[in-house]
């Protein structure tokens, strides 16, 4: 199962960090891809992410939170069915968890995915684009925040 996870210390307190990073409507503005959201749900347990692939194709993906404990940690799970992401993902989860000790914030993200068929074969390919898509996200985090 492919695993990346990545870590940045962003000069922000965690409070302020976890109002972007916990929040699905805040997507957009940080995480790759993420063009809008949709359907959130009145407790923002479910959410639906719109993606733009880089030929210009919108894509839908929803997801379903397992874990959030603020101001910590924020789990949640792409729900996969007989869609794109289905076709070469059996799992996917995303961990966000932020450490506010000192003046900083430990911002780690971990990705989590199961892949399906063939798909097995290319792990390290998923590895490297997700490591790429997590770095590009800790990066934009930091420049919203003040950094860099």
């Amino acid at each position: 199962m492919p695993k990346v996870r990545r870590s940045r210390s962003i000069a922000a307190p965690q409070s302020e960090l976890w109002g972007r990073v916990s929040d699905p409507g805040q997507l957009p503005a940080w995480w790759p891809r993420v063009i809008r959201v949709e359907g959130i749900s009145g407790s923002g347990d479910r959410f639906t992410e719109v993606l733009r692939t880089d030929a210009g194709r919108d894509l839908r993906a929803d997801f379903t939170v397992l874990e959030r404990e603020k101001p910590v940690r924020w789990r949640f799970a792409q729900e996969l069915g007989d869609d794109p992401f289905g076709k070469v993902l059996r799992s996917s989860e995303t961990l966000i968890e932020l450490d506010g000790s000192g003046g900083a914030t430990l911002v780690t993200i971990e990705v989590s995915r199961q892949l399906r068929g063939m798909a097995r074969l290319g792990g390290f390919l998923f590895r490297g684009a997700t490591r790429r898509h997590i770095d590009e996200a800790l990066e934009t985090l930091e420049e919203l925040h003040g950094g860099r």
